[in-house]
């Protein structure tokens, strides 16, 4: 079982990747957890191994090594070709802002760099799409990512849903 724990330490939001085991090793966890000093608010978000994936924080890209990045280690390689679409995030201060798909990943990176609306230091890929999927398939991605991290600039999904009585 793979879980997304998220709180607040001393003030400061910090988002944790763990695995657990059994029920008893994450009851044990979130047990341990939540009677620490410090430690508040907490989400315990469950993922699901086949639309979540998690983020790779060593390997993200900060914004001013972009172009070299893109263009020297040519981030999309032959054995790339059979993946079509891209899912993506923006990242700011270690926190999504922004969950995007893409077919040309270079060129949308450097939209956004270009883009003064969206503010961030640095960027990732979440998931690679193969070709064979459908584009309602890939809107679905994009779509569990955004309800997941729910990023301030994916203001389209981050709507609240309106319940008439």
């Amino acid at each position: 079982m793979k879980y997304i724990v998220r709180c607040k330490y001393y003030g400061k939001n910090k988002q944790y990747n763990k695995q657990f085991c059994s029920d008893k090793e994450y009851r044990s966890y979130k047990k341990w957890i939540t009677s620490q000093k410090g430690y508040s608010n907490f989400q315990f978000l469950k993922q699901s191994t086949e639309t979540v994936d998690s983020i790779d924080v060593d390997r993200k890209v900060k914004k001013k090594s972009t172009k070299d990045y893109l263009y020297n280690k040519m981030i999309l390689t032959k054995r790339d070709i059979k993946f079509e679409s891209i899912v993506y995030c923006l990242i700011d201060n270690d926190e999504i802002v922004y969950v995007g798909v893409s077919k040309n990943l270079q060129t949308r990176i450097q939209s956004h760099i270009k883009d003064s609306d969206k503010k961030f230091d640095s960027w990732n890929i979440l998931k690679r799409i193969p070709a064979k999927f459908k584009h309602s398939d890939v809107s679905e991605y994009e779509s569990n990512y955004i309800k997941m991290f729910k990023p301030k600039y994916n203001k389209v999904h981050n709507k609240p849903i309106d319940r008439q009585v």
